[in-house]
């Protein structure tokens, strides 16, 4: 099962949800892999533990911007994968929709 994140007009808080709700509660850690190709075309693949998807593409965000191995993150159309274990389950984010959810749920939480 692919659900890819593209720009819509869906909240993307209530885009959250559903990828939360698609096969288990929020409240269940999962085990997952993110991954995204810089632009020369190197895939980078991090192994995460979240109970939603964003958090895993937050804790990948982290991991790949930090390592000095890995050249910056591009923004905008940059595309990173998570693939959920058990069962497995594949999502593509991109980074500028993450971030702008990212935005809102900051902005909600003050």
């Amino acid at each position: 099962m692919k659900l890819s994140v593209a720009k819509s007009s869906i909240s993307l808080s209530l885009g959250e949800h559903t990828a939360n709700m698609l096969g288990n509660p929020a409240w269940v850690f999962r085990t997952c892999t993110a991954s995204y190709s810089d632009l020369k075309g190197v895939e980078h693949v991090i192994e995460v533990t979240a109970d939603s998807l964003y958090e895993a593409v937050a804790q990948g965000l982290r991991v790949f911007r930090e390592n000095d191995w890995i050249d910056e993150v591009g923004r905008g159309q940059t595309t990173i994968s998570v693939v959920v274990r058990q069962p497995e389950v594949q999502h593509k984010v991109r980074v500028q929709e993450f971030e702008r959810w990212s935005r809102i749920a900051r902005a909600d939480a003050c």
